[in-house]
């Protein structure tokens, strides 16, 4: 009985290591890099971010790196103020910054003009009848 069972526990441990490496651990991400841009990179202001055709590349501790385009996280949802906007991403943990341009719409544009011009004739009549 004894020799049975030492022979079924030796047969499961070679079976146990030949199913599971030794060291087969999870990766750690050391870098990861932008190796292509996303699709879009200008945008309105008020839009929402968009990584469709992000690509980056990814180290790992192991010494070993590949192409990944998902499982990517984005610190950024809305983008809310004009000029050059730089914006988060990660990758297990691991981030990196891209800059995107974020511009008013033709819209945005007109309605602040309009503004600027109500807030020129209102000062500009102010001070016409200041000066009466």
């Amino acid at each position: 009985m004894k020799k049975i069972l030492a022979v079924l526990l030796t047969l499961i441990a070679v079976i146990s290591f030949a199913i599971i490496p030794v060291g087969a651990e999870d990766k750690a991400v050391s870098d990861i890099w932008v190796t292509k841009m996303p699709d879009k990179t200008e945008y309105y202001v008020g839009e929402s971010v968009d990584l469709t055709g992000l690509e980056i590349g990814v180290a790992y501790t192991d010494g070993t790196s590949e192409i990944v385009n998902s499982g990517i996280e984005c610190d950024t949802t809305v983008l809310n103020h004009k000029g050059t906007a730089y914006i988060t991403i990660s990758y297990m943990g691991e981030p990196e910054v891209i800059p995107v341009k974020v511009d008013f719409s033709l819209v945005q544009k007109i309605v602040s003009l309009l503004n600027d011009l109500a807030n020129f004739f209102v000062i500009s009549f102010k001070n016409i009848v200041a000066w009466f």
